[in-house]
């Protein structure tokens, strides 16, 4: 409850009192080993929480400074992969965006292709790249189009000609 809060400080106290930390018997080496465990474990809670709202680049420093507090966590080093990977798959996301923005919707399929290679699963970037693929489509179903009332102008005008010449 304290950290969804955001009174860190106070979680940080109940979590050093759950683990009932009692100085008396520990000597300064365990004391320090268990201080950073309990750092260690607020700041992934941070990181979770992090990860929640979408900021994934903080949540993967977060991730970091607590592996670095507390290395036995098995569990660091793949939260904080899964943030890199979820920050890389945002980065490209608002690239392929851009780029939709500028017209290159061909350009944009590819980069959201590449978003999703980061965050497989992610239902935005799969809107978002299937909806650029309808204006490729819509944009080569109009040149089609275009191509061949182009053709069929070219040769009504040949046949003109060929009538042209013929009652020559």
């Amino acid at each position: 409850k304290e950290l969804a809060d955001g009174d860190y400080a106070q979680a940080a106290e109940t979590l050093l009192a759950s683990i009932q930390l009692d100085y008396s018997k520990n000597t300064a080496a365990e004391q320090a080993i268990a201080a950073k465990k309990a750092k260690s474990a607020v700041l992934k809670v941070q990181a979770d929480q992090m990860m929640k709202t979408g900021d994934f680049h903080e949540a993967a420093k977060t991730y970091a400074m607590a592996m670095a507090l507390n290395p036995e966590d098995e569990s660091l080093p793949k939260l904080k992969q899964l943030a890199e990977r979820k920050d890389k798959a945002q980065e490209l996301k608002k690239q392929a965006e851009h780029e939709c923005d500028a017209g290159d919707y061909a350009k944009a399929v590819d980069t959201f292709n590449a978003a999703l290679k980061y965050d497989p699963h992610n239902k935005e970037i799969i809107q978002e790249r299937d909806d650029a693929m309808e204006k490729v489509s819509e944009i080569m179903h109009a040149k089609a189009a275009a191509d061949a009332e182009a053709a069929k102008k070219a040769k009504v005008a040949d046949l003109k000609r060929r009538a042209r010449e013929m009652m020559l």
